[in-house]
């Protein structure tokens, strides 16, 4: 199936989950969430808790909230 040649745009893996960004490029949950991190750490744009930005072509994907606390929360897990 199609799924199952889903590569994440930034690292190439073929991961089980992925994040479908509203441009149609796919990041693996990892490299979602250290997208996400690194949005959060630029404090001049008060709307960045939620943007994912694609490798690829660099469009904006906002979450829903919950969505970006996940994606936060398992990050800061695998970093122990």
């Amino acid at each position: 199936s199609t799924k199952d040649a889903v590569s994440c745009a930034k690292c190439g893996e073929l991961p089980n989950d992925v994040l479908i960004l509203t441009c149609d490029h796919n990041l693996c949950l990892k490299c979602a969430s250290c997208n996400l991190l690194h949005q959060n750490k630029k404090p001049q744009d008060r709307n960045s808790f939620q943007t994912v930005i694609c490798e690829l072509c660099k469009i904006a994907t906002v979450l829903d909230p919950a969505s970006a606390t996940e994606l936060l929360t398992m990050e800061h897990e695998s970093e122990e």
